[in-house]
């Protein structure tokens, strides 16, 4: 170990990879496993459901009762004995009340809730999870139900003591016990590289913030609510934060990952950092709550996030803060050889925000209002458009002329066809054809019209009248009452047009059904 800080800070060629430790589990003494989030003792009683996952006892317990489900199981570690009693003098500090297990879901290996870092808090979730540069623990004595369901790569792995290969991690697999621990989905693998260090001095991509397995591992995790103002979201982040964040460059030649990490852990760590290997630094820490991760992101750039542990609105003050010393230090000592520094910072709490993109509740309502303003807004200008209306009409009433004008092209001759209606502007009178009960009018011998003459305004046998387009200077042909013709005769009148006219043939009878008498009537008149 000793060989390994020398080469550290010695070389800077060694670069130890990030150990994750699988949290989840089937055991007993698990306090997440039962419903009262803790551990039976002998005066409980324990209610195991159908339907839920095996339950692993790896220690010797006493209960006053266990209830078994129809098709769960039980799982005895090696001489381990369940005891049963009556008496509660047995336990005197444990008051004896029913307790249900409450484990009944497999858990993802994607989901960053189920990993936890060695030695640092990882705040960013797909970093949560194992990486290819990354070793996976699956802890001793504990009996694990993990879905698998797509491959994978990583450094080494190790479930309890034994550690495997990629060839004996699919025997594992294969066998009872792996059977049961782990559930492959299209026969998932894990392929094991055996490596042990970063190759780059500069530092290794964790390649999880991808988007292929960012959507997968972002789609299984559930984001906390926030309470600060303008969060942050990390490269590689699933959720807002509230806190402060770096992203910088380096010069590859004298950037070195691992003793930046080392220095930034060691100066600006709270006292709650466990990487910290020098005691008297940690003693000496400050005890602001405040988690600090630095790594190498797609984009070859440096990320520092920090966050704290600060409840209430003054959540990410502290980080906040913090952030910007960073900052400040980085920009006097350039040892490191990082330049280009830009700082994320959040600003002041106003309330719980909800996670992944969405407002909070002061924004939400800010949004409703200016809405319901608008609205009003346009309802109003609405109202005074259609009472008002614009000089330029666009609509048009009954018996209302359109302020309109035709304009030709030129060159086109416009021919006026218009006439003047003779029974436009005529005072309407009654017509007596309306009613053929009504007598016709009595004319007189002396009784005649003609052209211009207005008919009498006696309503009694008033018609309607116009003027005789024929010209005035025809000859008069008055129309006058003739004596009635003899039986089957028809009436005469004379014929109002010119006798100079000339020939215009003789005029063909076109009424096909007249009757004999009538013809023979029109012959007499002919001849006479």
């Amino acid at each position: 170990m000793k060989c390994g800080f020398l080469l550290i800070f010695l070389v800077g060629s060694c670069h130890g990879l990030s150990r994750k430790h699988w949290l989840k589990n089937l055991n007993f003494d698990n306090t997440e496993n039962w419903d009262k989030n803790r551990v039976p003792c002998a005066n409980d009683r324990i209610i195991i459901p159908n339907q839920s996952e095996s339950v692993y006892v790896q220690t010797n317990t006493t209960l006053r009762e266990m209830v078994l489900p129809v098709d769960g199981e039980v799982v005895l570690g090696q001489n381990i004995v369940i005891n049963f009693a009556s008496d509660a003098a047995v336990d005197l500090e444990c008051n004896g009340e029913d307790l249900t297990y409450s484990r009944n879901k497999i858990k993802n290996w994607f989901d960053p809730a189920n990993w936890k870092d060695e030695d640092v808090n990882v705040n960013v979730e797909t970093e949560r999870v194992p990486c290819t540069i990354d070793q996976v623990v699956f802890p001793s004595k504990s009996l694990f139900h993990v879905q698998l369901d797509q491959s994978l790569s990583i450094a080494t792995m190790k479930i309890g003591t034994e550690a495997y290969t990629t060839k004996s991690l699919a025997s594992f697999f294969d066998s009872p016990s792996g059977l049961k621990q782990f559930e492959r989905i299209n026969a998932a693998s894990i392929e094991l590289t055996q490596k042990t260090q970063c190759d780059d001095i500069t530092g290794c991509v964790c390649g999880n913030d991808k988007s292929v397995i960012k959507d997968k591992i972002c789609g299984l995790y559930e984001c906390p609510n926030i309470a600060c103002q303008s969060p942050l979201r990390a490269v590689g982040g699933c959720c807002n934060l509230c806190g402060g964040m770096l992203t910088m460059n380096y010069y590859e030649s004298k950037f070195n990952m691992e003793l930046f990490k080392q220095d930034m852990y060691d100066t600006y760590s709270s006292a709650e950092y466990i990487g910290t290997r020098d005691r008297k630094k940690r003693d000496t820490a400050t005890n602001d709550g405040v988690d600090l991760y630095i790594s190498k992101v797609t984009g070859d750039k440096i990320q520092m996030v920090l966050t704290d542990k600060v409840p209430g609105t003054d959540n990410g003050k502290n980080a906040s803060d913090k952030a910007r010393k960073i900052k400040d230090d980085l920009a006097k000592n350039n040892r490191y050889g990082v330049y280009n520094i830009y700082l994320q910072a959040t600003s002041a709490a106003t309330g719980k925000q909800n996670q992944k993109g969405d407002m909070s509740a002061g924004a939400v309502t800010g949004v409703v209002i200016a809405v319901i303003i608008i609205l009003v807004i346009v309802i109003i200008l609405s109202y005074m458009f259609v009472k008002r209306r614009p000089l330029s009409r666009t609509w048009f009433k009954k018996d209302e002329p359109l302020d309109a004008s035709l304009e030709m092209a030129p060159g086109i001759a416009v021919v006026d066809l218009s006439f003047d209606n003779p029974m436009y502007d005529s005072p309407t009178k009654e017509n007596f054809y309306m009613d053929p009960s009504r007598p016709f009018p009595n004319l007189d011998d002396d009784t005649s019209f003609s052209a211009g003459s207005p008919i009498d305004d006696d309503r009694s046998h008033s018609i309607l009248s116009f003027s005789n387009p024929l010209p005035d200077d025809l000859p008069d042909r008055t129309l006058k009452k003739t004596a009635p013709a003899e039986e089957g005769g028809v009436k005469a009148f004379t014929n109002p047009l010119p006798e100079d006219l000339g020939d215009l043939g003789t005029p063909t009878v076109m009424d096909p059904i007249q009757s004999p008498d009538t013809k023979k009537g029109m012959e007499d008149e002919t001849d006479a």
